[in-house]
């Protein structure tokens, strides 16, 4: 009865072992299972929709907007990301709604061939046009009785009267003049050999004209008969005074500079090229100048002159731009800014609205086939007038690319890049997110 008894209960016991192996085993095979079946994780991005953060200070949040308590910039409402799952294919790519994308205002153009003009916007000065710019000066000695004009920067027209002269001997030619042409004396030993009534008149009369006489004038002494104690001096010719440089009571000697005078209707910009840039500047060249005085006129000029010496410092060289200025808006010394168009020519171009400048790197955001945006560094060329950039690498003709709101979506992927390597987050899942993104920032994936 004991031997039956043993035998019954080691049979029993065996059974529960085999069973408990069993348990075992499976739940090995289903662990590992469990761990080395391949699956595809995937992530749901959600943001809440009334969060407004500053664009250069993204720990800032607020439900309502207002201003940031860092750097005082309005705060913006964030970008609400699509809310379906993105799988891991590769790539940084930022999903946005559509009601999103209208928020943002963002919309996307096609990368597209088009004319471009180079327009080199260079500094430069007003300055005097030489050849307008003369001196007044005494042709005899005398005393300034009287000046007509007293004040610098005064207009004066040709014909017009400067001043009142006393000269004794501006009066004792103009009275040899008056003899001869009375016949009071008809010629000395000097001026009988050969030498006509006439010419002798005409002599007479030509040196009182170079001491600037008019013909009125001297008429008018002809028919009077006397020497008249002062003189009316004229102007010569039509200018602005730019400087004054005798009082009334003044003796002045022939020669001394009186006043110094320029026709402003025509003045010079002065603009410095850089060495670099010459060769797309000529003789004759159309150039249009603006000033932040007249942001909205545009004053044409042509290239008259470019210097054949560089700065030695600047290493630019100067040209000259002529340019009409009827109405004197243009003023000396005045900074302009030149514009010197170069040639049209055909470029593959983007807005300037759709770059993101990050530091030394130009960010265009290119919407792919799954609808979703990724960031594309771009190689510039110049910028045109219309605000196009000529593009030398980075996208093709056809490609899809956001403009209009790209700040605000850059600003998003810096906040989800920003908020993935925060303490807390769970990055064991996504070995990529871990890796450091490349120079070009493809195969980048946003979750």
């Amino acid at each position: 009865m004991t031997i039956q008894e043993n035998s019954s209960t080691k049979r029993k016991r065996n059974a529960w072992i085999g069973v408990i192996a069993v348990v075992i085993l499976l739940g090995a095979g289903v662990g590992a299972w469990y761990i080395f079946s391949p699956r595809t994780e995937t992530t749901k991005v959600m943001v809440q929709s009334d969060d407004y953060t500053c664009p250069m200070h993204q720990q800032i949040h607020s439900d309502k907007p207002g201003d940031c308590p860092i750097c005082g910039m309005k705060l913006v409402k964030r970008i609400t990301l699509s809310g379906g799952a993105s799988s891991d294919s590769g790539g940084m790519g930022l999903a946005i709604s559509n009601v999103s994308a209208i928020k943002a205002n963002v919309s996307t153009v096609r990368v597209e061939t088009r004319m471009l003009a180079n327009t080199l916007r260079l500094p430069g000065t007003i300055e005097i046009a030489e050849p307008n710019e003369r001196i007044i000066s005494a042709r005899v000695r005398g005393r300034i009785e009287k000046l007509y004009v007293k004040e610098t920067g005064s207009y004066i027209r040709a014909g017009m009267a400067l001043y009142e002269l006393y000269s004794p001997e501006l009066s004792n030619d103009a009275a040899q003049y008056l003899i001869i042409k009375n016949n009071h004396v008809h010629a000395n030993a000097n001026h009988n050999d050969g030498i006509s009534h006439t010419e002798l008149e005409t002599a007479a009369r030509s040196k009182l004209k170079l001491y600037h006489l008019t013909d009125t004038q001297i008429d008018k002494l002809t028919e009077s008969g006397n020497t008249p104690q002062t003189f009316t001096m004229y102007a010569p010719a039509s200018g602005t005074i730019l400087k004054k440089s005798v009082l009334e009571g003044a003796w002045v000697d022939e020669g001394t500079a009186l006043f110094q005078i320029a026709e402003l209707s025509t003045v010079w910009a002065s603009i410095d090229v850089p060495q670099s840039e010459l060769s797309f500047v000529h003789i004759g060249q159309e150039v249009s100048v603006t000033s932040f005085v007249y942001p909205e006129q545009k004053f044409m000029g042509r290239v008259i002159f470019i210097s054949p010496v560089l700065g030695e410092t600047t290493r630019t060289a100067r040209i000259r731009v002529a340019l009409a200025n009827p109405a004197g808006k243009l003023k000396i010394q005045m900074a302009v800014e030149g514009n010197i168009m170069q040639q049209s020519k055909q470029s593959l171009a983007i807005p300037a609205s759709s770059v993101v400048h990050n530091g030394d790197e130009n960010i265009v955001w290119v919407k792919r086939s799954d609808g979703m945006f990724y960031p594309q560094k771009v190689l510039l060329g110049y910028k045109d007038a219309d605000d196009y950039y000529a593009v030398i690498s980075g996208v093709e003709e056809g490609d899809e690319i956001a403009v209009g709101g790209t700040f605000l979506i850059d600003s998003e992927r810096q906040l989800k890049m920003n908020a993935s390597s925060m303490p807390g987050m769970d990055m064991k899942n996504n070995p990529e997110q871990q890796q450091k993104p490349s120079d070009n920032m493809n195969g980048m994936k946003m979750k």
